[in-house]
């Protein structure tokens, strides 16, 4: 892990570049909404990078086709809280509490291991991740 001061801004607009031509090819509108200004987070900006692309293709791949995907950013005292909201069908009940296991997956082709690995490195970093 490279920690480093990082604007996290920069590496969300670095992620919704990485992932705007999937999301206008299915027709899914991206809403930013951002509370800032921030004052840089102590983080690895690859891994973090990482972490908010693999939350937008998760996004994209429950919604399908002509949903919405709202990125929302805004400050709790001295954290900055990140968060990817969905028009997809949601998660149930029952599978919301393994969804962080490894190889539990509710997709036919899924792995089950971008939300474990996701979580990981948001706990290596200090932080949450629900």
């Amino acid at each position: 892990m490279r920690l480093q001061p990082v604007a996290i801004d920069q590496v969300i607009d670095k992620a919704l570049h990485l992932t705007s031509d999937d999301l206008h090819r299915r027709g899914i509108t991206l809403t930013r909404e951002s509370r800032g200004p921030f004052p840089p987070v102590l983080a690895d900006p690859d891994l973090v990078t990482q972490v908010i692309f693999g939350l937008l293709v998760n996004a994209a791949e429950a919604i399908e086709q002509n949903g919405k995907i709202i990125v929302r950013t805004a400050s709790a005292q001295s954290e900055v809280e990140v968060e990817v909201i969905d028009t997809g069908p949601g998660i149930s009940p029952a599978d919301s509490e393994r969804i962080f296991e490894p190889f539990f997956t509710t997709k036919p082709t899924g792995t089950g291991l971008g939300l474990p690995m996701a979580a990981g490195i948001v706990q290596r970093h200090g932080g949450t991740i629900e």
